[in-house]
């Protein structure tokens, strides 16, 4: 029965896309096929294709209840890109999807006056004549790839919000409500995507005045975003050097025993999988990982089983328009105390347990570990309080 209703949804799936794409490709080509040249006119429509096709699969996979239920059901979750890629590529929910577009992909006829793949054809070989056959093969050439990846890299993106709102204690929508929320956004993937490819296009009819524009304003908005990218990283690289040099003074004033450093700036491309350093004081020994809040307005949110996610906001006037989750995995095995030292440490840090959010601060416990910021551990370490009872203790 499962496999049943997993095989109509994909079904519902592939024609809810290529009915919002014949829709799209409609209102492009009924309102520029006279201004436009043929070719023009497809390659736009075939643009509108490789964003309707993976929305429409995120919408559907969002609102997958059964699928987030047994992602979240997991006590352990792969963090890696390629861990995770095998996870999603094995999940039951990716395999009848893609099997399901892959067959009426192949078997269904092509939809007529190029409302359908047949865009494909005209704009990769225009003015060229094929049989049926030739171009169902053209079709699916393009079409497999473009399927697989847009299921699997959308299902990736999708667990991590998952995940994201789990930590953030957000309220699960039901089955009826998910159906209900699925068709207002399908509905709305048709609207806007339609709008915006019959708007698009305008600009082409003046295309010495549309670069003169895009010239104008998208370097100097690609520079001042660079710089800002640059600027925050070489924040958080110079405030982990400092902390180094400060626990390095520490324990040589005091006597306590230091270990090598172990990749302690590899927070500008991944976390750590081990702990980055050792240090022994007061007869006690600390293995310690350094975790990086490189954005400081970006919030933190553990959960108890080696988890975390940062959660990128792109906000204007205090409304969020765009959200970006990253997730990292904090835990490492040691027979030591276990130490979290957030460097530099985010505005916000939570902690989310029983679909309940908690705030976090330096010298609290997260399941086996102790967190600090930087401040926080130098002064502990110094005092012998470093194993304190945290306030969720």
């Amino acid at each position: 029965m499962k496999l049943l209703f997993r095989i109509f949804r994909s079904v519902l799936c592939y024609f809810s896309f290529t009915a919002i794409y014949a829709f799209v490709s409609f209102c492009v080509n009924y309102m520029f096929f006279s201004k436009l040249d043929s070719r023009t006119v497809n390659i736009i429509a075939v643009f509108a294709l490789v964003f309707v096709l993976p929305s429409v699969i995120q919408a559907f996979a969002v609102y997958d209840t059964e699928e987030r239920d047994a992602f979240l059901a997991q006590r352990q979750k792969s963090f890696h890109f390629w861990k995770e890629a095998l996870a999603v590529i094995c999940s039951p929910a990716f395999i009848c999807e893609v099997l399901v577009f892959f067959a009426l992909t192949a078997l269904l006829p092509v939809l007529p006056i190029n409302l359908g793949y047949s865009n494909i054809t005209v704009a990769l070989f225009y003015g060229q004549a094929f049989s049926p056959s030739k171009q169902k093969l053209i079709i699916c050439a393009v079409m497999f790839p473009l399927i697989f990846l847009s299921e699997l890299f959308v299902r990736i993106t999708v667990r991590k919000d998952f995940l994201a709102m789990q930590l953030t204690a957000q309220k699960f929508h039901g089955a009826i409500k998910s159906t209900f929320l699925l068709l207002v956004r399908l509905a709305a993937i048709a609207v806007i995507y339609a709008i915006g490819f019959m708007v698009f296009p305008l600009y082409l009819g003046n295309a010495p005045a549309a670069l003169m524009i895009l010239g104008a304003v998208v370097p100097p908005i690609t520079a001042v975003s660079l710089v800002l990218w640059l600027l925050a990283y070489i924040s958080a690289y110079r405030a982990r050097k400092r902390f180094i040099k400060a626990l390095t003074r520490l324990c040589r004033e005091n006597g306590f025993e230091l270990s090598e450093m172990r990749k302690p700036y590899s927070f500008v491309f991944w976390c750590n999988k081990s702990f980055n350093f050792t240090v022994c004081a007061h007869g006690k020994r600390y293995d310690c990982k350094f975790i990086s809040g490189v954005h400081k307005t970006s919030p933190v949110m553990f959960d108890l089983f080696g988890a975390g996610v940062w959660i990128h906001y792109f906000r204007i006037r205090g409304k969020e328009i765009f959200k970006y989750v990253h997730r990292f995995e904090y835990a490492f095995e040691s027979d030591n105390a276990k130490i979290l030292i957030i460097s530099p440490e985010p505005k916000e840090m939570y902690l989310g347990e029983n679909y309940r959010r908690r705030n976090v601060s330096t010298g609290d416990t997260i399941g086996k570990y102790k967190i600090f910021n930087e401040k926080g551990f130098l002064r502990s370490l110094e005092l012998d309080v470093i194993e304190a009872k945290g306030k969720f203790e």
